[in-house]
């Protein structure tokens, strides 16, 4: 206890190499964890558009699926606004905020079972994607 008393009533102080290496030795700790919290916000932004993809991508399902079991014009709703191509598929695409919602339907080899597929873009950059089957009669 002395000790310790003497040591910090001396006027002795703390040499100029010894700051130095405590300020390096701090600065390394600092920078990596700057580095662990970049990459984690980082990380945190791109899951976030992903799932606000994939929610925009199961609410046009969902809505698909609700056309399915319960619109008696059915699988017309959907081909009014869709373009045809060659394999009987309906391709319609919608805006829906920064989103721009690609669905595709076809016919399966089961009958009345429809592929049903939705994806999602921002930016021209494919960010979710989902698929299903439904039952689907006209």
């Amino acid at each position: 206890m002395q000790k310790q008393l003497k040591r910090l009533l001396s006027s002795k102080g703390m040499t100029l190499v010894e700051i130095l290496a405590s300020i390096m030795i701090l600065s390394i700790i600092v920078v990596t964890f700057l580095t662990l919290f970049i990459q984690s916000a980082r990380t945190n932004s791109i899951s976030e558009d992903i799932m606000d993809a994939t929610y925009v991508a199961q609410t046009q399902m969902e809505e698909i699926y609700n056309l399915s079991t319960t619109s008696e014009q059915n699988i017309n709703v959907l081909q009014d606004q869709s373009s045809c191509d060659a394999d009987t598929s309906y391709i319609f695409t919608e805006k829906n905020g920064d989103f721009c919602v690609k669905v595709r339907m076809k016919d399966s080899n089961i009958v009345d079972l429809k592929d049903v597929v939705v994806e999602v873009y921002r930016d021209n950059k494919l960010e979710s994607k989902m698929e299903t089957k439904l039952n689907w009669s006209n």
